[in-house]
């Protein structure tokens, strides 16, 4: 594709997606610029915009070629029920008047029932369970029927939990980091057998851009695409061991005790928020990512070990 006068914005700020695709722009040499309401990614132009806010959003993305929608919002149901429909709604269009590229990252919540299929495909059914799973079935409902009459040319790449270095959001990273300031065993709410697929933060940034910026005598566009991942994923205790020793730490791991899941259930508000999105994780949770190495078999996908090493080696000092 020629990326001659390409202009690409990058939704999200400093969050973890947003931040590793504009770091993947860069690796390409092509024009980036980080939109968020208050603050921009690092050492990147930054234009300030809100996404719910129709008129500040057009203005920030007036001539671009490309938009990742990469951003997120406070987890919590109530706030989700208002602001994500609002904010697919404004990105279309956007879109549709500046005749922009539409890269929307998206979550698999709308998958279900539970159990979930293994392994999970672009066709899994949409059968949620979870409100916010609903939620996330609407946008990108919402997004597809757009897609399907034409008003916009968008794709929508889906991924499981991310996780690397400084990932905020990570709940291994979060559980790990707070256990050792603590000098507490790190605890995990459900079994820790199960298999989990999970998506490394670099890849995730490479791979967006790679679907946004292809050769379109292969169509990218007007589908929905996984993410890759690296194949055959391990289990939750294995992945927070393995950060565990890269962290230079020596705890336990253990599954939680139950009244200390009533407890924190009573006292952290993203803990009640996270409940019901638990089915996730009692059972395995495999990621099948085949339709995008067949379309990039050239794509370097990062092992699970080396991504929990790097993941730890962060938490080390």
């Amino acid at each position: 594709m020629n990326t001659d006068n390409q202009k690409h914005i990058v939704i999200g700020g400093g969050g973890a997606a947003a931040l590793a695709t504009l770091k993947a722009l860069r690796r390409r040499n092509l024009t980036a610029i980080s939109v968020a309401r208050h603050k921009g990614a690092p050492d990147f132009l930054f234009t300030s915009a809100d996404v719910l806010d129709a008129d500040s959003l057009q203005r920030a993305t007036d001539g671009a070629t490309h938009i990742y929608a990469c951003m997120g919002f406070p987890y919590r149901q109530k706030i989700w029920s208002k602001v994500w429909p609002r904010a697919i709604e404004n990105l279309i269009a956007v879109c549709a008047q500046n005749n922009s590229q539409l890269i929307f990252l998206d979550n698999i919540y709308m998958y279900g029932p539970a159990p979930l299929q293994n392994p999970m495909r672009e066709d899994h059914p949409q059968k949620p369970i979870s409100r916010k799973g609903q939620i996330r079935k609407d946008v990108a409902d919402r997004l597809l029927a757009a897609m399907q009459t034409g008003r916009i040319n968008a794709l929508i790449a889906r991924a499981p939990d991310f996780y690397g270095p400084n990932v905020q959001t990570s709940v291994l990273n979060v559980l790990i980091e707070g256990s050792i300031k603590a000098g507490r065993p790190i605890y995990w709410p459900k079994k820790l057998d199960h298999l989990h697929s999970l998506i490394y933060i670099d890849d995730l940034g490479e791979a967006l851009v790679e679907l946004a910026t292809a050769d379109q005598s292969n169509p990218t566009y007007g589908q929905v695409w996984h993410l890759p991942v690296a194949d055959k994923p391990v289990s939750t205790f294995a992945a927070l061991e393995a950060i565990r020793d890269a962290a230079g730490s020596n705890l336990p791991v253990k599954n939680m005790p139950g009244f200390l899941k009533l407890l924190l259930m009573a006292l952290i508000a993203d803990f009640r928020e996270s409940a019901e999105m638990m089915y996730q994780y009692e059972a395995d949770y495999i990621f099948a990512s085949a339709k995008f190495k067949a379309r990039f078999p050239d794509f370097a996908v990062t092992s699970y070990v080396d991504g929990f090493q790097a993941s730890g080696a962060v938490l080390r000092n």
